[in-house]
Parts: structure tokens; sequence; C-alpha cells
């Protein structure tokens, strides 16, 4: 029951940092790496 509420925890601390960092840089990037990085790579394709 311990392991869980530590985990718990770890994970909402998580969230609030990834929250104040989104809220830092205003970017979709910080909150989806993946697909940003995905329509990037999409978009560079398609113009070239």
């Amino acid at each position: 029951m311990l392991s869980l509420t530590i985990f718990g925890a770890t994970l909402a601390y998580t969230a609030l940092n990834i929250y104040l960092l989104a809220k830092i840089m205003p970017l979709p990037i910080t909150l989806m790496p993946q697909t940003a990085d995905f329509r990037a790579t999409t978009r560079a394709r398609v113009a070239a």
C-alpha cells in the first residue's frame, strides 16, 4: 500500500513538472515530442 502512495506522489510530481515546463515554454513539443517531430519531418518531406 505504501509503494502505491509513493508511486502516486511521484506521478503527481512528474505531471506538475511537465505542466510547469509547458507553461514556461508553451510549445506542443514539451508535451508531445514524437507527434511534433513526426509533423515536422512530414512537413519537411512534403515541402522538399
